[in-house]
């Protein structure tokens, strides 16, 4: 059985459009950290968000792959110029948990999934914990 919780963050306008966070940092240098290395001939976007235009660019936000192998990347965001560019890595989004979910799921493993991204660059999720 799982734990689920939802939380807002309401802040993330400015990470996902390129505004420098303490937890935030470039998604290809996380994926050049990842054992084995995210080729990008096999990057995947995960249960993605609505595609939002923030600053000039499509967004979306998408679960985070797993935690485990150098991997500390709760969400991604990902980004493209124009309709027909292809897709690419912006953001990873909380590489600690926020205080919230350490504080109400402390199992969590920093994953977190179903997220939404909001016109205005607000964006909700989902964490969960398991139980036993």
């Amino acid at each position: 059985m799982m734990r689920n919780v939802c939380f807002a963050v309401l802040t993330v306008c400015g990470a996902v459009s390129g505004a420098a966070a303490q937890d935030h940092r470039p998604l290809a240098s996380e994926h050049a950290g990842i054992m084995p290395p995210v080729a990008p001939e096999v990057w995947h976007l995960h249960d993605p968000s609505a595609i939002v235009t923030l600053h000039g660019w499509l967004n979306v936000v998408a679960t985070g792959k797993e935690n485990a192998g150098g991997h500390r990347c709760g969400l991604e965001s990902w980004r493209r110029a124009n309709g027909k560019a292809p897709w690419q890595p912006h953001m990873c989004l909380f590489r600690d948990k926020p205080g919230l979910i350490a504080e109400e799921l402390p199992g969590n493993d920093g994953a977190f999934w179903a997220p939404d991204l909001a016109p205005d660059g607000t964006l909700v999720t989902a964490a969960s914990e398991p139980r036993g």
